[in-house]
């Protein structure tokens, strides 16, 4: 497992560390529920900056409706008016 790139420092550590105790299944889940919260906190922080973005960019199409309906009903009374 050192020897590849896919696992991480901290994996080789703790199952060497649980081959070494003979306690090999508890470090694994251990392993792995600190990976998943890990995770977990990763993904929180990416919604957490995607939903800002997300509002804004529905700002501006909600804004450029908005305009659109406007220049277009200023347009319709100008031709009427004439």
């Amino acid at each position: 497992m050192a020897k590849r790139k896919l696992f991480l420092p901290l994996m080789t550590q703790m199952v060497k560390i649980g081959e070494e105790s003979g306690k090999l299944e508890n470090t694994l889940v251990t392993v792995a529920e600190d990976f998943e919260v890990e995770a977990d906190d990763k993904t929180k922080s990416a919604m957490a900056l995607i939903q800002p973005a997300i509002t804004v960019i529905l700002g501006l199409v909600v804004g450029f409706v908005v305009l659109a309906m406007f220049s277009a009903m200023y347009s319709l009374y100008g031709q009427l008016s004439d």
